[in-house]
């Protein structure tokens, strides 16, 4: 997949998000990659007129306005041309992990598969109505005889002639299989379950669907990982363009942003999870900080955050005589 570009901005309604596309987008970063950019572009194109294109070009200290010669263009309140946000205000998000290229090559598997599946769908289509109009025919009849026919009316023919109608047997059922067979592939292609083009129907046991979800599950994996590193960088970027325009209200520089993506579903229930994580920890294999994390990844910034988090948990567990930790307790003897 390729890359958009996420830039935020403020009007005079406060502050905005808005998506480039990357025809609209052009950009400039250190060693290819697009976690750092030098200079960003962006195409202002409203009325589709070459002559009313203008650009917006950024880098981490300058703003300039460019006309579609490539000119400067005065900006109210921002004569000098300065970046009052101190970093460009636009995220490179990529849809896969490519740190050699800005703008990686976009394979047109996809839309080869849209095209053949539309042309496919069409031929479909024109060979059922085929196939619901037969075409008439007779024999023992003079050629060139015009017979008319209808439901309410009766064809008198010679002795031995025959009149029927021809049906096209065309094969509606291996058309509908190709196409089902080539949307299944394009859907396993862009991480997408091939469930969703299944017309079968058939019963599979819940081992069967887990093996089937694993690449998916691996594919979100590191869809996550990903977005994860967009999110961070947004963040960056909003925090710059907030302070620029609400110093009253700033967010600190120590202030960061953890999204908790929700868990994919297991075939295990939450019992049997937890009772697996507490054998691997009586085994020595696990610590509770990963049977922590195992549960819920996203709660914690890192392996430290959680052990700190574990720790304070055990101590109020334990100040509240609660949860197990809070000592041994004898019944009185004499």
């Amino acid at each position: 997949m390729g890359v958009v570009g996420i830039q935020a901005g403020w009007g005079k309604s406060g502050p905005w998000l808005a998506v480039i596309p990357p025809n609209l987008l052009d950009a400039v970063c250190a060693d290819n990659n697009p976690a750092s950019p030098l200079r960003v572009v962006v195409t202002h194109n409203v009325t589709g007129r070459p002559e009313d294109v203008q650009y917006s070009d950024w880098t981490g200290t300058s703003y300039t306005r460019r006309n579609y010669r490539g000119q400067s263009i005065a900006v109210d309140g921002n004569k000098d041309g300065r970046n009052p946000y101190g970093r460009i205000p636009v995220v490179l998000a990529q849809g896969r992990w490519h740190d050699s290229e800005v703008f990686p090559p976009i394979g047109d598997s996809l839309g080869l598969a849209q095209a053949g599946a539309n042309e496919l769908l069409m031929t479909l289509w024109r060979s059922a109505v085929l196939q619901s109009f037969g075409v008439p025919w007779a024999t023992g009849v003079k050629a060139g005889t015009a017979l008319e026919v209808g439901p309410d009316r009766a064809i008198t023919l010679p002795d031995g002639a025959k009149f029927d109608f021809a049906h096209p047997q065309a094969p509606l059922g291996d058309l509908l299989s190709t196409i089902q067979f080539l949307l299944q592939q394009t859907a396993a292609a862009n991480s997408i379950s091939t469930d969703v083009f299944r017309l079968d129907g058939k019963a599979e046991s819940g081992a069967a669907k887990q093996m089937e979800r694993a690449d998916l599950q691996e594919a979100r994996a590191d869809d996550i990982g990903l977005w994860r590193r967009h999110e961070d960088a947004l963040f960056q970027v909003l925090r710059a363009v907030w302070n620029a325009h609400r110093p009253d209200a700033a967010i600190s520089e120590s202030a960061t942003l953890a999204v908790n993506f929700a868990e994919a579903p297991s075939h295990l229930t939450e019992a049997e999870r937890l009772d697996n994580g507490q054998r691997k920890v009586d085994a020595g294999v696990w610590s509770p900080v990963d049977l922590a994390l195992d549960l819920d990844p996203d709660s914690f910034a890192s392996r430290d955050d959680a052990l700190a988090s574990l720790i304070s948990r055990r101590e109020e567990a334990a100040a509240l005589g609660a949860g197990g930790f809070a000592g041994p307790s004898f019944e009185v003897s004499q």
